[in-house]
């Protein structure tokens, strides 16, 4: 397949839709970041929570509200982001806004001119079985709600809104998400290198399975499809595709996004949670408990001293890839890919994400350049017993 088509991907870091996203996070009850979530309650002002409920009193409104910046560039940083908002014009704002939840343009044009009620245009989605105006709290429509209110806001008082916007991002960012961003974002470099990497070689289809992208990318029909085989755009149409790393966007949402020309930019942040975990800790949670299991130096040394398990971890620091992939690369069983991964497994230098393909399975770089670290004072300890461990087959006859 011609390695056009690699031309279309495009890597950035930028907490583009990332702020918005730990927004949601932040207001949402589960069982995802749950540590993240208690710490910076903590950190945010008093005032914070009356602030963000006027601007967006569900959490999915957070991610809505990120649609703001499609005719930003595409990896703006957080004092662009404020920029951009502030710069829109009113009735570019409400497009942007709107669109993601009533998909008819015309729609959206009743809406701002007032020829429709919010009410009226929330009625007609909901009998067209969208589940978005339930999920935002549109559905049922209660005229005098806080959902009600906000998005009243955007159609009746849009430039005050933005500024409510605004000053609510900046609030967030100021009091707890910035630390947050430091730690982030070396880690989504690093990330992203390995997927500048992967690019390289990889035909984008491959790619975006390896990647877990919530669409499928077809190189030879050249169309980007649901997961469920919609054909939902042809590559023809697509300008950019671009992948971005992500701490909280755990329900793997994307944006589509068609400018003034017509070109067609994607946008996927790629969910990892352990970037969470290192933004929480400034040390990976999961690096402490790799480390904890291969106190022993020996465990690293074995881990990569195979010929096989080396390569494997090569493969496996590039792209992920399931136990079934990887037996069909290395044209091997499964038993033996499993032995080699348990292998990896307990050096701890593995990290695994569960997807509808299987356990995907990568090399945690930050947890193998910790451990290089560790090898070398652990050996040269002096302050530790000294034990001789010796192989099964050495001291004895083989039978």
């Amino acid at each position: 397949m011609p390695a056009r088509y690699r031309s279309l991907l495009y890597f950035s870091v930028t907490p583009r839709f990332e702020i918005f996203y730990a927004l949601r996070v932040l207001e949402e009850r589960g069982s995802f970041a749950n540590r993240w979530r208690s710490e910076t309650a903590q950190k945010l002002p008093a005032e914070f929570k009356a602030a963000a409920t006027r601007v967006a009193p569900r959490p999915m409104m957070w991610a809505l509200l990120a649609d703001s910046l499609r005719e930003s560039k595409p990896n703006p940083t957080f004092p662009e982001i404020l920029e951009t908002i502030a710069s829109l014009d009113d009735e570019t704002f409400q497009r942007a806004v709107l669109s993601g939840v009533f998909r008819t343009e015309s729609v959206v044009t009743d809406l701002i001119t007032g020829r429709r009620s919010l009410g009226d245009v929330v009625a007609a989605e909901s009998e067209k079985s969208r589940p978005l105006v339930g999920l935002l709290g549109l559905h049922p429509f209660k005229r005098s709600g806080a959902v009600a209110g906000a998005f009243t806001r955007i159609v009746s008082e849009p430039t005050e809104f933005r500024s409510d916007l605004s000053k609510t991002l900046e609030m967030f960012w100021n009091s707890a998400f910035r630390d947050d961003w430091r730690s982030l974002e070396p880690k989504m470099k690093r990330r992203v290198e390995a997927m500048e990497d992967a690019k390289a070689t990889t035909p984008l289809h491959v790619f975006a399975a390896a990647a877990n992208l919530p669409v499928i990318f077809d190189d030879w029909k050249r169309t980007v499809s649901s997961g469920r085989g919609t054909v939902l755009f042809r590559y023809r149409d697509l300008r950019e595709v671009h992948v971005i790393p992500s701490a909280f966007n755990d329900s793997r949402l994307w944006g589509a996004y068609t400018d003034s020309s017509g070109s067609l930019r994607l946008y996927f942040p790629v969910f990892d949670d352990a970037l969470l975990e290192t933004a929480n800790d400034h040390a990976p949670r999961s690096l402490e408990r790799v480390v904890a299991r291969a106190a022993d130096p020996a465990l690293l040394f074995r881990a990569l001293g195979d010929t096989t398990r080396y390569a494997m971890a090569r493969v496996l620091a590039r792209s992920p890839r399931t136990s079934v992939e990887l037996a069909k690369d290395f044209a091997v069983s499964k038993a033996t890919i499993s032995h080699h991964v348990q292998v990896l497994r307990k050096a701890g230098l593995l990290r695994e994400r569960a997807t509808e393909k299987g356990v995907a399975l990568a090399i945690d770089r930050d947890a193998l350049e910790e451990l290089a670290r560790e090898a070398g004072p652990a050996i040269f300890a002096s302050d530790q017993p000294l034990v001789i461990r010796r192989s099964r087959h050495e001291g004895g006859r083989r039978k």
